[in-house]
């Protein structure tokens, strides 16, 4: 799975809204600094590497959790689009959503969102039941579904759908 499809680029971040209440100007330096051959130049920020690398061990971890829920008989990637299907079903649900958002996760626990999720988790079995029953008894259906599955795996562009399809929600 592919990260870049989590995150929004600069192009689609809106800034309309933006008021800038306070700045400083500050005069670019206009001197370059000569450095002798061979002298090392030091970052003066950040490790974008770091940063790839905490993200990688906490979804590591989130995959550890689901193995310890679902075992080795399923592979990673199949509960991995599964969790992604049942929170992006959540993320639909207003409540749900603001509760996570303002609560510490014990009390979003006792609130709306285990309810929440069995309901998913009840609409996700039946839905791709009969999603699957069509298209395994449907050849024209199976084919417009594998031509939609081909331009996503050719274009990577799963996550940009359910973008789309959220937005629409």
């Amino acid at each position: 799975m592919s990260s870049s499809h989590w995150f929004m680029t600069p192009e689609q971040v809106d800034l309309s809204g933006l008021v800038l209440s306070h700045y400083r100007l500050t005069p670019q330096q206009t001197k370059w600094e000569v450095r002798e051959e061979g002298s090392p130049l030091k970052p003066i920020g950040g490790d974008l590497r770091e940063g790839r690398d905490r993200e990688r061990t906490y979804l590591q971890e989130l995959i550890q959790r689901l193995n310890e829920a679902f075992g080795k008989e399923i592979s990673d990637k199949d509960k991995v689009a599964f969790a992604v299907h049942i929170s992006e079903k959540l993320r639909d649900n207003r409540t749900v959503m603001a509760q996570v958002r303002n609560n510490p996760k014990e009390q979003a626990m006792r609130a709306d969102l285990p309810g929440a999720a069995t309901k998913a988790i009840v609409e996700a079995m039946s839905s791709h039941s009969v999603l699957s029953r069509r298209l395994l008894s449907d050849e024209t259906t199976r084919d417009l579904f594998l031509s939609v599955i081909y331009e996503m795996l050719k274009k990577d562009v799963a996550g940009e759908l359910l973008s789309d399809v959220r937005e629409e929600s």
